[in-house]
């Protein structure tokens, strides 16, 4: 539960700077440094005892190229949408990956879950999507969030499966393995794309002061979220994993409360209320 709800604040904070961050520099710009700084820091910790071993099986090794293939498209896909429409409505849908994982996590491994855990998840995942009801941004806001949501339902679909690869390839390997496998095939593709326009004669504009700051807080949080998400499932449940950090939009609706002084709606309440009790059934019901 500790490690899930890490994730869940990891990827809240991601998807505030990564939001301002794509309106700022791009989608392309933003996922380089992204990729930069997770690639520079999880290549640090090759340096230490922290990764411990590195083998793994075939079956392993090319579920994890997947997961970076995957996890390619998701990011792609999901920083588009912060960048068309409003992340208060993109993150939720966005959120709905986790209904994939545990599909997947309960059809191809066997997990099980009791009762009182099943309805924690239902509650979880419905108190999310409540809590993220929108305010009524009139015609304009309503038409820039349609704009990103099909972009952000693809990259649910693609990070759904992302994630249960990580998860289950966790219980193998260790948490390290697949999410450092993973973010190489991503740092990969997006450098290579980058590397393409710059030879095809694009003009690239890369960050510096806080343009480059932004998407660096936003790397390393999402780096965080994660590796906690992976570290989570190595010990625990992906299914469960999955429900809790899937909880991350709550954490941009506390940044609009602290932040910009914003005051949910009865609907927001009630969803968040229900969400901290799909938790509390979660955590109770292993």
């Amino acid at each position: 539960m500790l490690y899930g709800l890490g994730a869940a604040i990891g990827f809240g904070l991601a998807d505030l700077f990564g939001a301002i961050s794509t309106r700022r520099t791009g989608v392309l710009v933003t996922l380089l440094v992204i990729q930069s700084v997770n690639l520079v820091v999880l290549s640090a910790l090759l340096l230490t005892p922290i990764p411990g071993s590195l083998e793994a099986s075939r079956e392993a090794w090319f579920a994890i190229l997947v997961s970076g293939v995957l996890g390619t498209i998701s990011f792609f896909c999901f920083y588009r949408a912060l960048q068309l429409g409003p992340i208060a409505i993109v993150s939720p849908v966005f959120a709905s990956y986790a209904a994939i994982t545990v599909i997947l996590s309960v059809l191809l491994i066997g997990e099980r879950l009791s009762g009182l855990a099943t309805a924690g998840l239902v509650s979880t995942l419905s108190g999310v999507m409540l809590a993220s009801v929108g305010r009524g941004e009139g015609e304009s806001g309503e038409q820039r969030a349609w704009g990103g949501i099909p972009w952000a339902v693809a990259a649910a679909i693609a990070w759904g499966v992302s994630s249960y690869f990580i998860g289950r390839y966790a219980q193998e390997t260790g948490w390290f393995l697949p999410v450092y496998g993973s973010r190489l095939v991503e740092f990969a593709a997006v450098g290579s794309t980058v590397l393409v326009l710059l030879v095809s004669g694009r003009k690239v504009v890369f960050p510096r002061g806080a343009d480059a700051a932004i998407p660096t807080a936003s790397g390393l949080a999402d780096m965080m979220a994660v590796a906690f998400f992976a570290r989570g499932s190595e010990v625990g449940l992906v299914s469960i994993m999955s429900a809790v950090s899937a909880t991350f939009p709550l954490v941009v609706i506390a940044g609009g409360v602290a932040l910009f002084h914003e005051r949910p709606t009865k609907v927001q309440w009630v969803g968040i209320l229900t969400t901290v009790a799909g938790l509390a059934m979660l955590g109770l019901g292993r």
